[in-house]
């Protein structure tokens, strides 16, 4: 009897932890998502508490340099983002070493001028599936 309680006990403590598992994601995209939903809501430049999520993006050493680069841009911009990161924005959408969000990104962001058109929101819809 006591063996099949710990089986039981096992295939659900086992099932949990696949779901949980399963429902956390990619760790590595969520700053990539997060960018693209607030560039998805961008009205120009972005609000105070998106600076935050950015700024903590930006901070965070997990991240790629790209990603903290392409943070900082977000932060900085007013309408668009400045000539400086620009270049900075081009060099990554050139890179070799860039992932693909990472450039898909970088290009979204140095075609937005006060906020995305249609189609660079369905480019950023997808960044963040």
């Amino acid at each position: 009897m006591k063996t099949h309680a710990l089986r039981y006990v096992a295939i659900v403590v086992l099932g949990l932890m696949t779901s949980i598992a399963l429902a956390g994601g990619d760790p590595a995209k969520e700053p990539v998502a997060t960018m693209a939903k607030i560039l998805l809501d961008l009205n120009h430049y972005p609000s105070a508490k998106e600076k935050e999520k950015l700024q903590a993006i930006a901070g965070d050493a997990n991240n790629s340099t790209a990603i903290q680069t392409i943070a900082m841009a977000i932060h900085d911009m007013e309408h668009s983002v400045t000539a400086e990161d620009k270049g900075k924005l081009q060099a990554i959408a050139d890179s070799t070493d860039s992932s693909g969000e990472e450039k898909e990104l970088a290009g979204i962001l140095l075609g937005i001028t006060h906020y995305p058109g249609s189609e660079a929101k369905e480019r950023l819809k997808k960044l963040m599936e």
